[in-house]
């Protein structure tokens, strides 16, 4: 398993070792041309930009979960700090470049939550089709900044069955009156997990 958080790096240069089990990668002040593969990725967030010329990505993540052929339930939180948010600023999360490899999908548990209140609820997604549903050119809207420090967290719980890959990679962005002002902090991918089990429901 690997966990990182950087600033101003590439997504590919998130690990790519293959015999890992989970792989959890953010970078702050996201290169260009990952944002522009971000947008390309997710119609609703393309739009959102094109309509708004002060809109800017904070960060871009990676995630993914591997099973070798055993049962794997990966558990993945991803916590985001915002530092004075911006009452006038919209925030949003979307995801991109969803990934799949062998037919070992069981079900993923996807869960949003903002200063510890969920944001949705959480969604339990069955089936491969459902995930795509659920994900493909969708904005999740986190609301307006608070004017203080703000903690928001993606989670995420995966099983797989047989031997098989699952990823997608988020983009986190706010649409702002002036870029100067703010700063996403990325305090770490915590509690990145996984288990073995000979059943996994």
């Amino acid at each position: 398993m690997a966990a990182r958080a950087t600033f101003g790096e590439s997504l590919d240069s998130a690990p790519q070792d293959p015999a890992l089990e989970g792989l959890a990668f953010a970078t702050g002040d996201p290169l260009a041309q990952d944002v522009a593969d971000a947008l390309a990725g997710n119609d609703a967030l393309a739009e959102l930009f094109a309509e708004d010329p002060t809109a800017e990505m904070i960060a871009l993540s990676r995630w993914q979960g591997t099973s070798d052929g055993d049962s794997l339930v990966l558990q993945t939180e991803l916590d985001l700090l915002l530092r004075d948010t911006d009452p006038s600023r919209r925030l949003v999360l979307a995801a991109f470049d969803l990934r799949s490899l062998g037919d070992g999908f069981e079900e993923l548990v996807f869960a949003l939550t903002r200063e510890g209140s969920p944001v949705g609820g959480a969604v339990r997604l069955d089936s491969l089709e459902d995930v795509v549903a659920f994900f493909e050119d969708r904005v999740f809207e986190l609301g307006r900044g608070s004017g203080e420090d703000e903690l928001i967290e993606a989670s995420f719980e995966l099983r797989l069955n047989t031997a098989s890959s699952y990823g997608l990679d988020l983009g986190f962005a706010q649409l702002v009156p002036e870029t100067s002002t703010g700063q996403l902090l990325l305090m770490g991918l915590l509690a990145l997990g996984a288990r073995r089990a000979n059943r996994l429901r």
